[in-house]
C-alpha cells in the first residue's frame, strides 16, 4: 500500500473512490467495497473500469455490497458466459467476418444487470455519483460515460475483445474501457466535493520481488509477464501525480489474486476475501489514523 500523504488531521472534504480494470478482478473489488462499507464511510463519487464498472455501477445504482457479493458468488454465475450463439460467432470471428468482435453477445450477463438495477440510469446517481470508463471503438477514443442506463454502461465497460462482442450504447460501439484507460480519476480532478482519492488496485498473479533480479536468472517469457505490470505501475504513478496537481489526497491500495475466469470461478470466494482483507491491513489503518474510523462508526 502507498499512502502518498501521510496527513494526522482529517482530511476536508469528502471521498471518491475509483476501482481499476482487471480480468474478473470484482471479486477482490467487491470484497474491499464490502469492508468500506461497513464502515460506514460514505463516498461521494464512485468511478470504475471493466471489472470495476461492474461494482461502481452496481454501488451507485443502489445494489448493497452484501447483494453484490451473493451475486458474484452465485453458483450458476458460469452460464451467464455461455449463449447458444458461441460456436456460430467463434466461427465468424475466426474468419473475421462483419460485425464479428467476439464470441459472446453479452445478453444474458446484461440481463441479470439490468434486473438488479432496475433500469436506473448513471446521471440518477447523486449519493455517490458514478463515472464509468470504456472504449468508444465508433469514434476511436476513451470516453467517461456519465449518462444512460447503468446495465447497458457496465457491458460497454466489461466488453473484453473477443470475449464480447463490442456493445452499443447511445448508437456507438464500445469495448472493454481498459484497453485505454484502466484506472479513470479523470472525473475527480474538478469535482469540488471530492479531497481524497481512494484508488483500489486489483491484479492478477503474486507480487514481483523489489529486489534486484540477476541478469541470469531473467527468460524471455518471464520478461514478458512483468510487462503489464511495469505499464500499469508507471500509469498508476502518473495518475497520482495528477491528482495530486489538483489538490486531491490519494491513498492506494492493492489487492493480489489468481487469475480467474469462466472457467475459474471457483476462486471467487477466496478473491473476495483478499479484497476484505486489503481494507482490514492497509486502508483501516490509515482510516484510524486520520480519524475517519471512529468517526464513521
Amino acid at each position: 500500500m502507498l499512502n502518498w500523504l501521510k496527513k494526522k488531521s482529517p482530511p476536508q472534504g469528502g471521498i471518491g473512490l475509483c476501482l481499476n480494470s482487471c480480468y474478473f478482478g470484482f471479486f477482490a473489488h467487491t470484497g474491499f467495497l464490502l469492508e468500506l462499507h461497513r464502515s460506514g464511510l460514505p463516498l461521494r463519487h464512485v468511478s470504475g473500469c471493466s471489472a470495476g464498472a461492474l461494482v461502481a455501477g452496481a454501488y451507485a445504482g443502489g445494489i448493497a455490497p452484501e447483494r453484490l457479493a451473493h451475486l458474484v458468488l452465485r453458483p450458476d454465475l458460469w452460464q451467464y458466459f455461455l449463449e447458444w450463439q458461441l460456436p456460430w460467432n467463434l466461427g465468424r470471428l475466426l474468419l473475421n467476418r462483419p460485425q464479428a468482435s467476439g464470441i459472446l453477445n453479452g445478453h444474458r450477463l446484461k440481463g441479470l444487470l439490468a434486473k438488479e438495477l432496475e433500469a436506473r440510469h448513471i446521471e440518477d446517481c447523486a449519493h455517490p455519483r458514478l463515472s464509468i470508463a470504456a472504449c468508444n471503438m465508433t469514434h476511436t477514443r476513451q470516453q467517461l460515460l456519465e449518462q444512460g442506463p447503468i446495465a447497458d454502461a457496465i457491458m460497454a465497460s466489461l466488453a473484453v475483445p473477443g470475449m464480447f462482442q463490442a456493445q452499443d450504447f447511445a448508437g456507438d460501439l464500445y469495448w472493454d474501457g481498459g484497453i485505454g484507460d484502466p484506472l479513470p480519476v479523470e472525473c475527480f480532478l474538478d469535482d469540488p466535493e471530492v479531497r481524497v482519492v481512494i484508488l483500489h488496485v486489483a491484479r492478477n498473479g503474486r507480487a514481483q520481488s523489489k529486489g534486484r533480479r540477476s541478469p541470469q536468472a531473467l527468460r524471455f517469457w518471464s520478461a514478458i509477464r512483468r510487462t503489464p505490470d511495469i505499464m500499469e505501475s508507471e500509469l498508476i504513478r502518473l495518475k497520482i501525480e495528477l491528482l495530486i496537481a489538483a489538490g486531491k489526497e490519494v491513498w492506494l491500495f492493492e489487492t493480489r489474486t489468481p487469475k480467474s475466469g469462466p472457467h475459474r470461478l471457483h476462486l471467487g470466494p477466496a478473491n473476495l476475501m483478499r479484497g476484505r482483507q486489503t481494507f482490514v491491513r492497509q486502508c483501516a489503518p490509515v482510516l484510524q489514523r486520520h480519524g475517519l474510523l471512529a468517526a464513521a462508526r
